[in-house]
């Protein structure tokens, strides 16, 4: 019996050691909550939310971790250092009677895992941030902690304040590798619900082990991007690269290379492309070239020329060179040469990725300086009345807006522009509509200041002229003779309905002199009165006495704060879903 006792209070005494040794201290968990901020995006037209945390401070100067897709809403194509124009508000210690919304823009972004930061400038006071200088061993079965803000401003209880903090336990359950064996995704057993997303995972002690990101619905398991992935991003790196292929001779192709640097602390100081060159059997055994490429405007460039050939295959890794040393850029790069026709020239070059080359500042040929995007968007009002002629990609799709129609205009082949309006008569619009698939164009026309009935500025375009790969203008899409540049479109109307036969319609609307809607009424109202009266001798019947009544008074008045609670329930619920 003793022995038993002894043994039950062993067990309680080791699991109130382990308790214990995975609680906070209230000092750390008041840096976690000052730390881990709210996040509003905001371009005037669609909005968003998400977390995210503060990982570097500068004097008056904060960096702000979070998703790529949290601020997927107002983001472009970055350039290293040059931060974007964005409506993307930061708020610390939300929901507190401290709280404070700074604005922030996009230093850096990482789309193939998900990650991007903002910069505060000017904060007074800033929190310490996460502790990011020793970070954890990640093990299955290891407790964490996913801090951020579920449901967004759907479970904020102050209509004045945003919502508070909340701080959730989950297990990590799986720790997965990709071919290369580093980690790639951390799996966990709790979920992560919208607005987790860009907040930080951390150890029960405080350090972080990942970035929240993803769920699979219904299943109660979470996803995070490991803290790996985050350092690489914070230390400098590089994305995935546009690759440009085009014939110089029967002998060899020409190949440019422009790999977007990712670097918000401008670590990387220079770059080098290794690349082989064989077929499928081959290239790995084959010996690597050493490219070197330039460093302008946040992009690494190089070309040189390879051997024309048939099914040759092309395999690259890029290297970077920071001051703690050399290293490689997890984006290796694979694609197979093309085999140009003989009469080909570099009119026929081509990409071989997704990707393209970062926006110059070309003259067009149709004998206008091309403007970037960028600098539409960073500052319209220079613009204005102004004629312009920028490079967009274009898709077939037109829609109707605020009474104008409306173009499908991105910065790149996959990220819409949301900032501007892109407005069209009738006449380019259906030449737009016979494009079939998404172009590159340069747009011409005239940039005007938002109205009453619209926040954005409209770009009002006269002219379209579809690019070729090697950037000359294939055709232009002008307007028709009798057309109006920017006009709304021609509203449809309705053919007027047939005549009837009135003496017919009254004859059957009316039989003998009374509406049939009259006598639907009637009948309605003689069968609610006979059920009243029926109600009426039964409730007669079975009159209760005083007493009953005052209790049957008290039973009507528990029902009612019933009926009140499932109200608030059913309205909460539908804030909830709606998130």
């Amino acid at each position: 019996m003793i022995r038993n006792l002894l043994y039950a209070l062993g067990l309680a005494l080791l699991a109130s050691s382990a308790v214990a040794s995975e609680s906070l201290s209230a000092d750390q968990l008041t840096a976690i909550k000052k730390a881990t901020v709210f996040i509003l995006v905001d371009n005037g037209t669609d909005a968003g939310s998400g977390s995210g945390f503060l990982v570097k401070t500068e004097g008056t100067t904060g960096y702000v971790v979070t998703n790529h897709h949290v601020l997927s809403l107002a983001h472009g194509p970055l350039r290293r250092g040059i931060p974007r124009q964005t409506n993307i508000g930061i708020v610390f210690d939300s929901g507190l009677t401290t709280e404070r919304l700074i604005k922030g823009e996009v230093v850096a972004e990482d789309p193939e895992h998900d990650l991007a930061m903002v910069r505060l400038r000017g904060v007074k006071d800033l929190p310490k941030p996460l502790d990011l200088s020793s970070p954890p061993r990640l093990l299955e079965t290891m407790p964490v902690l996913i801090c951020g803000f579920p449901f967004g401003e759907g479970l904020s209880t102050n209509r004045k304040k945003m919502p508070n903090l909340t701080i959730g336990r989950a297990t990590i359950s799986s720790v997965r590798s990709d071919e290369s064996g580093n980690v790639s995704v951390v799996q966990l057993d709790g979920a992560l619900n919208p607005g987790n997303s860009g907040g930080p995972i951390l150890t029960t002690d405080g350090k972080v082990a990942g970035v929240a990101v993803a769920t699979i619905r219904g299943s109660g398991i979470g996803l995070a991007i490991p803290y790996q992935k985050l350092n690489t991003m914070l230390s400098g790196t590089v994305g995935q690269p546009a690759i440009h292929a085009s014939p110089v001779d029967a002998n060899t192709i020409e190949l440019r290379i422009f790999a977007p640097l990712i670097d918000p602390f401008s670590k990387v100081t220079g770059l080098a492309v290794h690349y082989r060159l064989g077929d499928a059997a081959t290239i790995k055994g084959a010996k690597a070239t050493i490219a070197p490429m330039t460093i302008k405007n946040g992009w690494g460039v190089t070309k040189f020329t390879v051997p024309r050939g048939s099914r040759v295959t092309f395999s690259g890794q890029f290297q970077m060179t920071r001051a703690n040393g050399v290293a490689m850029a997890d984006v290796p790069v694979t694609v197979e040469l093309p085999t140009f026709g003989k009469t080909a020239t570099a009119k026929d070059g081509k990409y071989l990725t997704g990707n393209t080359a970062p926006a110059e500042t070309p003259t067009s040929s149709l004998g206008k300086k091309v403007a970037t995007l960028r600098s539409l968007e960073d500052a319209p009002e220079r613009f204005v009345g102004k004629r312009s002629t920028i490079e967009v990609y274009l898709s077939p799709d037109v829609q109707t807006q605020n009474g104008l129609t409306v173009l499908d205009v991105s910065s790149t082949p996959t990220t819409k522009v949301r900032t501007l309006d892109f407005s069209v008569g009738a006449s380019l619009a259906s030449q737009v509509k016979e494009l079939g698939e998404q172009q590159r164009v340069r747009l011409t026309g005239a940039l005007s200041a938002p109205e009453a009935s619209r926040k954005n500025y409209n770009f009002e375009v006269e002219e379209i002229a579809i690019l070729a790969e090697n950037d000359e203008i294939e055709k232009v899409l002008k307007y028709e003779v009798g057309a109006v540049a920017g006009t709304a479109p021609v509203a449809v109307v309705e053919p007027a309905p047939a005549p009837v036969d009135e003496p017919k319609q009254a004859a059957a609307a009316k039989p003998n002199g009374i509406p049939m809607w009259l006598l639907g009424v009637a009948g309605f109202l003689a069968f609610l009165l006979i059920a009243l009266l029926v109600v009426g001798v039964r409730l007669m019947k079975h009159l209760p006495g005083k007493e009953q009544t005052g209790r049957s008074a008290r039973k009507s008045s528990l029902q009612f704060e019933s009926e009140d609670d499932l109200g608030a329930s059913d309205s909460y619920t539908a804030s909830h879903g709606s998130y």
